[in-house]
């Protein structure tokens, strides 16, 4: 019944390895996910899985979904802008029900990009709003398989007033200074 993360991500991978380009690779992520969904909802109707048990799996499967979006985003911006890579290291920090491992089945995934990076600062802002844009794209493009999941970025500092992506300093520092005390709990 139940499932790792580890589980999931061994079945995955080799899928998306095998898919011809971008977009067969978006339709292997939204299959699986339907797939897993539908283990998911079987296993709930049968009472199979207790409330906190398919929270817990609808979580898992999230993550194992979003580090692979994550890994293809990466892939396609680089390849697409020429780049050797990111320009140093982001952290995609799930707020709301996916920080807390409490999705349910209609649940979107809160999320807050803040990177760490070695390039000047103006670089690193592009290279990581692209990947961070991207990564949205992946997960929320509609293809004839649907979507992977809804994502919501309005958490981020400054709300949707604010840039996508934000670095450590500068998010230290916004948590530090201007914050709001519902922000810092979250």
């Amino acid at each position: 019944v139940h499932r790792t993360a580890g589980e999931l991500a061994a079945e995955l991978q080799p899928a998306l390895a095998a898919a011809g380009d971008l977009e067969d690779a978006l339709d292997v992520l939204r299959r699986f996910r339907n797939q897993e969904f539908l283990r998911i909802g079987i296993n709930d109707l049968q009472s199979l899985l207790e409330p906190v048990e398919v929270s817990h799996e609808l979580t898992t499967l999230a993550e194992v979904c979003l580090r692979s979006a994550a890994t293809l985003a990466a892939r396609d911006v680089c390849a697409r802008f020429g780049w050797k890579g990111l320009p140093g290291e982001m952290v995609i920090l799930g707020l709301g029900k996916l920080g807390s491992g409490e999705l349910n089945y209609n649940s979107d995934l809160d999320l807050i990009f803040v990177y760490d990076a070695a390039a000047t600062a103006v670089a690193a802002q592009e290279h990581f709003s692209r990947f961070a844009q991207r990564l949205i794209t992946v997960l929320q493009t509609t293809t004839r398989e649907g979507i992977v999941y809804r994502i919501d970025t309005r958490l981020r500092p400054s709300g949707r007033s604010g840039p996508l992506v934000s670095s450590l300093d500068g998010f230290r520092r916004y948590h530090e200074s201007s914050a709001q005390v519902w922000e810092r709990q979250a």
